[in-house]
């Protein structure tokens, strides 16, 4: 017998992630991915979702090991945690020039890959969205993942602070 499970839906809304994240623009962010198309600023942040790091956004696993897609992604939001303290702020957004080049940058490199080669289309693959992207992979290598990681300029992000009513 044999058995292919290729009917998963990671990137349905509701999957990724599973709970509700609303953005400053007040949309929740599975919404926003279905209609903009998932994106994420080195697979960890997203404009408009300021506080908001996800360890497996979209373009963020590397394909040689989750274990070092969860390591390089953690220090990524730890580094931003760090630095918004370091500036007394309490809030944490990538800055849409930034993201945007960056997902840009991600769409070139990706037509490169076996994905974009017009061999996977019609396969029910949950590597492919309702766009036809395939965002679950990062275009990289795990080298680079690391080094950008660690490398990022702070500046990338804007921090501000918040005050909280009691």
């Amino acid at each position: 017998m044999l058995i292919l499970a290729t009917g998963y839906r990671v990137f349905e809304k509701g999957n990724l992630p599973s709970y509700e994240v609303i953005g400053t623009n007040g949309q929740d962010i599975g919404e926003f991915w279905e209609i903009e198309r998932h994106q994420s600023y080195l697979g960890v942040t997203v404009p408009k979702y300021p506080n908001f790091y996800t360890i497996l956004g979209p373009y963020s696993l590397l394909g040689t090991s989750y274990f070092k897609t969860v390591e390089i992604n953690s220090h990524h939001a730890v580094r931003c945690i760090k630095e918004a303290r370091k500036r007394n702020a309490t809030c944490v957004e990538v800055k849409p020039e930034v993201h945007d080049a960056y997902f840009e940058e991600i769409h070139k490199r990706q037509a490169n890959t076996i994905f974009m080669n017009h061999n996977c289309g019609l396969a029910n693959s949950y590597y492919f969205d309702i766009h036809g992207d395939a965002p679950m992979l990062r275009p990289s290598t795990t080298w680079e993942a690391m080094w950008r990681g660690r490398t990022f300029s702070m500046n990338n992000y804007a921090y501000t602070r918040v005050k909280v009513m009691a």
